[in-house]
């Protein structure tokens, strides 16, 4: 038995040892040494862990070669977000990426097109990647979780929301970038986050300065990406209104505090105006969430599911998908759903660009 592995699936179960020991019906200890590898689980007690935790047997006993590091989880500013979950979020990415890296095996993956590192200040590199992703110098940035799929990013989609994380990052054996989101955020919300990642990807292989510096040069990056000053010189114009701005986020996909950032940012407010717009936001309950009448629709990843299908079948054969894995049905199902599947996304390219479509 792999004892990593009854680790993972406890984690990914939210149980804590005496937790899984309780329900078994043995001692803590015995949960302790499996995990450590100095004892093996009779036939009876493997059973009885593969049914408490949902998990085949044929997982316990795989020893899988693909490892997935914590990346920008260890400097994000996660401060309401619980060890344990941060934990259960990584072990849910590990077993996506496992997934991942298996059918890989048997296609190709996409060659990386943008830059594996930027030693440019956040502005220009923004430029930077606009250009390599293909768009616009000012244009607003429609489908962007598409355009970093088709140059080699790897977004990966959780199986479930976490409430306090938006996104993660990290190079996985310094050659495949990978951003991580979580589902249940606003488009707007998801756009800059997946951004903000993508500085970290790029900027921040190396840590200098300190994180809230690095934290700061993501933001930055992340809002001339979205909104390159140029171009928000020209959109931003006074008065600066909380009406004007609506009309703005429909337009450009961007939430209302980053737009009321950006206009601060170029000057066109200053403090005591951007203070005022916030203090308006707030009696109308904007600050923690912005109208749903501006509500933005998050994208979907492609990447992930179309592999499965390509492997698999449309629809999926789930059951040959979940031997081949070593992971139960009802998961996989959960981790693919979360996916744009082919109509969902043909839908989404045949169409014009419309002011909601990002």
């Amino acid at each position: 038995m792999n004892g990593l592995q009854l680790k993972r699936a406890r984690e990914i179960c939210r149980l804590t040892q005496a937790d899984l020991a309780d329900r078994l019906g043995v001692q803590q200890a015995v949960i302790a040494m499996l995990e450590r590898g100095t004892r093996e689980p009779d036939a009876e007690l493997l059973e009885q862990i593969s049914a408490t935790t949902g998990f085949p047997t044929s997982f316990f006993l795989d020893y899988p070669q693909y490892e997935f590091p914590l990346g920008s989880l260890l400097y994000r500013k996660f401060n309401r977000l619980p060890s344990h979950e941060k934990t259960h979020s990584h072990r849910l990415i590990e077993q996506c990426f496992t997934v991942f890296m298996r059918m890989t095996e048997r296609l190709r993956m996409i060659p990386l097109r943008i830059p594996k590192r930027i030693e440019d200040d956040p502005f220009t590199a923004a430029h930077l990647v606009r250009s390599s992703l293909g768009y616009d110098p000012d244009a607003p940035l429609r489908h962007l979780i598409n355009r970093l799929e088709r140059s080699g990013v790897i977004i990966f989609i959780l199986p479930e929301e976490v409430v306090d994380l938006d996104a993660f990052s990290t190079w996985v054996n310094g050659s495949i970038p990978v951003i991580v989101i979580s589902p249940g955020k606003p488009g707007d919300r998801q756009r800059f986050s997946i951004s903000h990642e993508l500085a970290h990807l790029l900027l921040h292989q190396t840590i200098q300065g300190g994180f809230d510096a690095i934290e700061k040069e993501a933001d930055q990056f992340a809002g001339e990406l979205l909104f390159p000053e140029d171009a928000a010189c020209q959109e931003l114009v006074e008065p600066i209104t909380l009406s004007g701005l609506s009309d703005l986020k429909r337009k450009r996909g961007i939430s209302l505090q980053a737009l009321i950032f950006k206009a601060l940012e170029i000057g066109v407010i200053d403090q005591r105006q951007a203070n005022s717009l916030r203090v308006q936001m707030s009696k109308k309950g904007w600050r923690k969430k912005e109208p749903d009448a501006l509500y933005i629709k998050p994208e979907k990843p492609r990447a992930l599911r179309k592999m499965a299908e390509v492997l698999y079948g449309d629809p999926i054969n789930y059951k040959k998908f979940a031997d081949d894995m070593h992971m139960p049905v009802f998961w996989l199902k959960q981790l693919i759903e979360g996916y744009a599947g082919k109509e969902e996304f043909n839908e989404r390219e045949k169409n014009l660009p419309s002011q909601h479509s990002f």
